[in-house]
C-alpha cells in the first residue's frame, strides 16, 4: 500500500492509513482525517463495491 496524504488551503489533513480487496469486487479504504470539526480527528471506513467499473455501493462510516 502507499502512503497518500492530501492537505487542504484551511490546513485540513486526510490521510490514507489502510486500504484492502476483501473479494472480486469489494474494497475497504481508510482515511484519517484532522480538521476544523468537534474532536479535531476521525478515522473514516470507506466500503465500497464494483460494478462494471463503476462504484455500485459506497459505506462510509467511523
Amino acid at each position: 500500500m502507499t502512503a497518500y496524504s492530501a492537505f487542504s488551503p484551511t490546513g485540513r489533513a486526510i490521510h490514507l492509513t489502510d486500504a484492502q480487496q476483501t473479494d472480486a469486487t469489494c474494497y475497504i479504504a481508510t482515511h484519517h482525517l484532522e480538521g476544523n470539526f468537534p474532536g479535531g480527528t476521525i478515522d473514516l471506513r470507506y466500503q465500497f463495491t464494483l460494478r462494471d467499473g463503476l462504484i455500485e455501493r459506497l459505506v462510509i462510516e467511523p
